[in-house]
């Protein structure tokens, strides 16, 4: 951290939405320091690059992946059968 004394050092207002203060407070206690804290480390871990985008994350199971994998399969499999009937039918 500084060590000027807390009246010398930068201050900012922040208005935080509805139920952040709770959460920042339950991670602060989860990581044992002060809200301040906290939000300090968790700033300086976005401008270090250690946070990922903000997008949420998304979790696609092996049996969901084998069962796109399975249609996409059989989509190719009508589409060969299809052009095998177009085929037949040109003269």
């Amino acid at each position: 951290m500084t060590n000027k004394p807390v009246s010398a050092q930068d201050k900012f207002m922040l208005r935080l939405p509805d139920g952040m203060r709770e959460a920042i407070a339950e991670r602060a206690k989860e990581n044992g320091r002060s809200m301040n804290s906290e939000i300090i480390q968790m700033i300086q871990d976005c401008l270090d690059g250690k946070v990922a985008e903000s997008r949420p994350a998304v979790f696609i199971s092996n049996e969901l992946i084998d069962k796109i994998i399975g249609i996409a399969e059989s989509i190719e499999e009508i589409k060969d059968k299809q052009n095998q009937l177009d085929s037949k039918k040109k003269p």
